[in-house]
């Protein structure tokens, strides 16, 4: 039952796409709980600088290696629940002020405070007419700015009412850097091996290899489940399918239908999935006609 929960926990913190297959923990109940752990990966984006990649191979590690403000309770399907805030509340239509967690350090020792949030969301970083990432604005227009209150207090300050806001400050994208780490180190050099606050941290990374974390041991939320886990690149599904069965990986992502039948023959193994963290946004095309204000309206009433 522990094996089932902590190979649970991994697929549910570093997955966000369909569907994933893990070694079952009936067939293992005796046997102890692995310090390491391997999952077999199709790829892995071209840098683990958050801010830079908005992809499904993204998503999948850095939610190992960073922490957001605000994040979503997969397990227990809650909600948005404190992350690295400890608390929000929205002031008005248009800002939304945020409590930091307090006594979280990187993993390069330093203390995370409001400064961090402001790097973190930065014109120099994300948002201003040549980022360090490369591309503006990303995918929250609506963003202004970002102040500091005090250490630990910050405000979001949008351009126009933007009921998404918690969900985006959820996003892997938007996860929270060193702010001094990032200001100190070439950016070319940063974006291999930045530095968060999540419960692993990057021992080795090559984009067409793997990518290998090591235990946070003073990781705020906790003892990590593993000492270390190595995301490996296997592009091709017949591959992955076969090492989880020989053994050489403990998960694999990305099972497609066509392959169910071959995982699930294998009393060992089970097939697994969970939610997508995204936030959902519909836009009108004002310019049309037909977009009137009834048929908006009536749109707006068909969504739960």
């Amino acid at each position: 039952e522990n094996m089932k929960k902590v190979l649970m926990l991994l697929v549910l913190v570093c997955l966000t796409t369909n569907l994933f297959a893990a070694a079952s923990a009936e067939a293992e109940k005796t046997a102890a709980a692995p310090k390491e752990i391997t999952v077999a990966i199709p790829a892995l984006p071209a840098t683990v600088e958050p801010g830079k990649e908005v992809l499904v191979s993204m998503y999948r590690v850095f939610m190992n290696m960073y922490d957001t403000l605000i994040t979503t309770d997969y397990q227990n399907n809650t909600g948005m629940v404190p992350c690295l805030a400890e608390s929000w509340e929205q002031i008005n239509p248009t800002t939304l002020e945020v409590k930091l967690r307090k006594g979280v350090k990187f993993h390069n020792g330093t203390d995370f405070n409001a400064d961090d949030v402001l790097v973190t969301f930065s014109k120099e970083r994300l948002f201003g007419e040549n980022p360090a990432v490369g591309i503006k604005d990303k995918n929250w227009a609506a963003f202004k700015e970002v102040q500091k209150i005090d250490d630990y207090t910050v405000r979001f300050i949008t351009k126009q009412p933007d009921p998404t806001m918690v969900q985006i400050l959820s996003l892997p994208c938007y996860s929270i850097i060193s702010g001094e780490d990032f200001k100190n180190t070439d950016f070319i050099k940063w974006q291999f091996k930045p530095v968060g606050t999540g419960p692993y941290k990057i021992v080795e990374f090559n984009d067409t290899e793997h990518l290998i974390l090591e235990a946070n041991q003073d990781y705020w939320g906790g003892k990590p489940a593993f000492d270390k886990v190595t995301f490996k690149v296997v592009p091709e599904i017949a591959a992955r399918v076969a090492g989880l069965q020989s053994g050489d990986f403990h998960v694999i992502a990305d099972v497609a239908p066509d392959f169910h039948n071959m995982v699930t023959a294998d009393s060992r193994l089970e097939i697994t999935g969970g939610s997508i963290a995204t936030a959902r946004t519909i836009y009108m095309n004002m310019h049309k006609p037909y977009m009137d204000i009834y048929l908006r309206k009536a749109l707006s009433l068909a969504i739960d």
